[in-house]
């Protein structure tokens, strides 16, 4: 069984070229079933495709390549509403190399928040010396000029892509205000895709959500490991670990690896 993200070129590929295999399906959830001889495809209302049957590996090949995301770069990132760590940031471009070996090593495409993290884990291990990308772990103390949250993602998302025409972004905020904060910081886009969800619209951006969430989890467990401590993820209840962190080591300390700019910040005492 194979999952992979289906965007609207792929969904318009396949309206147009399995119509003859369309069956009905009562589960609200599907938006398209296709039943073949040699393969079963379902396409969930969340974008999310399941591909099974003897010809799952050639169906799977051939939707990389319907995707029509060639030398497109997805960008999204992780860590934004944790209290603890930093902000990673990953551009993901999907280049002729990279398709070329994504199509011929099926992994599980998905939305990185309905992965486990054993699962991040493996398919980062299975394509990082293979796909293309770009990553930028930001702490707090690393922030120029106190960009506040949406001028970092700006900044930090157009550092990553460069060298890249054809960007595609998680959008994280309104189309006005993303416009403005790259006036702001004089930064010009080419061609450029903002999309709300993008992480369950396209592949690349799927991708660079799942090694975002790699590399977040990564830092998390390098701090665990260097002050003996299990630091939660989110924002909730984080008060009482950051008080004992302080009473071992000093708020000084804590302010090199939190988000300094929350609230919360200011109430640990």
């Amino acid at each position: 069984m194979y999952s992979i993200i289906a965007n609207t070129k792929l969904q318009t590929w396949m309206s147009t070229n399995l119509q003859a295999y369309l069956k009905t399906s009562t589960n609200s959830n599907i938006k398209n079933h296709y039943i073949g001889p040699t393969f079963n495809i379902t396409l969930y209302t969340t974008n999310n495709t399941i591909i099974t049957g003897l010809d799952k590996d050639l169906i799977y090949q051939t939707f990389i390549y319907q995707s029509q995301e060639l030398n497109y770069t997805g960008c999204d990132e992780v860590g934004v509403g944790d209290f603890f760590g930093p902000v990673v940031y990953v551009a993901v471009t999907l280049d002729k190399k990279s398709i070329e070996y994504l199509s011929t090593h099926p992994v599980k495409i998905n939305d990185s928040k309905k992965l486990t993290s054993i699962e991040i884990n493996d398919i980062y291990n299975k394509l990082h010396q293979h796909i293309t990308h770009q990553v930028k772990i930001v702490y707090d103390n690393d922030i120029i000029d106190n960009h506040n949250s949406i001028a970092q993602k700006v900044y930090y998302h157009h550092l990553n892509t460069l060298h890249n025409d054809k960007i595609i972004i998680d959008l994280f905020t309104t189309l006005n205000s993303f416009k403005r904060y790259s006036d702001q910081l004089n930064i010009t886009w080419p061609h450029l895709v903002l999309e709300t969800k993008a992480d369950s619209k396209f592949i690349s951006v799927a991708l660079a959500s799942i090694f975002s969430f790699f590399f977040f989890i990564k830092e998390m467990n390098k701090l665990n490991e260097k002050y003996q401590m299990t630091f939660p993820y989110g924002a909730n209840n984080v008060i009482p670990t950051a008080q004992k962190f302080i009473q071992i080591y000093s708020k000084e300390e804590l302010a090199t690896f939190c988000k300094t700019t929350f609230k919360t910040f200011n109430e640990i005492t």
